[in-house]
C-alpha cells in the first residue's frame, strides 16, 4: 500500500534516488516540527539553492553547482511530502503554486547559466528548451480545455492517459495500437510508481547534474532523448483532448 506522503506516480530519478532520502526525512520532520508554513519555507529554500547553483555555474565551479542543485532537488522532494503529511488544504494549494513558480524560475535561471557558459553546445541546449516549451504549452492547453469543458483536470500523466484512453482506442490505427502497448507497460511499471519511459524530471537530472560534470554534446543528446517521450505523449493527449471526434 502506498504511503500517503508519496505521489501515485513519479519519474525514475524521484522514485529511485530522491524518495528513499526524503521519505523518512519528511516523516521525521513532520513529527518534530509543527510549523504550518513549513512546506512553503522548504520550497523557498529549494529555490535559493537553485539560484546559488546557477551562480556557481556562471563562475565555472561545476562540482559546487551540482552539489547545490542536489540539495535543491532533495528539498524539492521534501516539501511536497511534508505538505501531504500535514494535510492542510489551504497550505497545500498555496504551496503548490509557490512550488511550481519556484521550480520554473529556478530551472530557467540554471538553463540560462548553462547556455551562457557552454556556448559551443548552445544549439543542443536551445533544442532542449524548445522541446520543454512545447511540452509546457501543450500541457497548459490541455488543462485549460478541461476547465472550459467543466471537467476537473488531472495533473497526473497516468490519470490523463486513462481519461483519454477510450478516445484513442476508438480512433483506431497506429494510435490505438500504441495506446494498448503503452497501457500494458504502464500497468507493469505503475506497481513501482514510475513510468515505462524517462520523464521530464529524469532529463533535468541529466542536464543539471551530469552535464556540468561531463560537459559533452552526447550528454545533452541523452537529456533531449529523456525529455522527448513526455513531449510526444503530452502532444498526443492534448490533440485527443481538444479535438471533437
Amino acid at each position: 500500500m502506498k504511503s500517503q506522503h508519496l505521489k501515485d506516480m513519479d519519474g525514475w530519478k524521484e522514485v529511485l534516488l530522491i524518495d528513499p532520502i526524503t521519505s523518512p526525512l519528511a516523516i521525521l520532520i513532520s513529527k518534530k516540527v509543527k510549523i504550518l508554513w513549513l512546506p512553503i519555507l522548504v520550497s523557498l529554500l529549494a529555490f535559493l539553492f537553485k539560484f546559488l547553483s546557477a551562480f556557481a555555474i556562471l563562475h565555472k565551479i561545476f562540482v559546487l553547482a551540482v552539489i547545490l542543485y542536489l540539495f535543491s532537488d532533495i528539498l524539492d522532494g521534501l516539501d511536497g511530502k511534508i505538505a501531504r503529511l500535514q494535510n492542510n488544504e489551504n497550505i497545500s494549494k498555496l504551496h503548490g503554486r509557490i512550488d511550481i513558480i519556484g521550480d520554473s524560475i529556478g530551472n530557467a535561471i540554471i538553463l540560462f547559466s548553462l547556455f551562457y557558459i557552454f556556448r559551443e553546445c548552445s544549439l543542443y541546449i536551445f533544442t532542449y528548451v524548445l522541446l520543454l516549451y512545447i511540452y509546457e504549452v501543450s500541457y497548459a492547453i490541455r488543462i485549460e480545455s478541461r476547465w472550459r469543458e467543466g471537467d476537473k483536470p488531472s495533473y497526473s500523466m497516468k490519470d490523463t492517459i486513462e481519461t483519454y484512453k477510450e478516445r484513442m482506442l476508438t480512433h483506431g490505427g497506429a494510435l490505438a495500437k500504441l495506446t494498448l502497448l503503452y497501457s500494458k507497460l504502464l500497468s507493469i511499471t505503475s506497481k513501482f510508481r514510475t513510468y515505462p519511459n524517462p520523464t521530464l524530471v529524469d532529463s533535468e537530472f541529466v542536464l543539471f547534474v551530469i552535464f556540468p560534470l561531463i560537459p559533452s554534446k552526447s550528454t545533452l543528446i541523452i537529456a533531449i532523448l529523456f525529455l522527448l517521450p513526455d513531449v510526444i505523449i503530452s502532444l498526443i493527449l492534448t490533440f485527443v483532448g481538444t479535438r471533437r471526434w
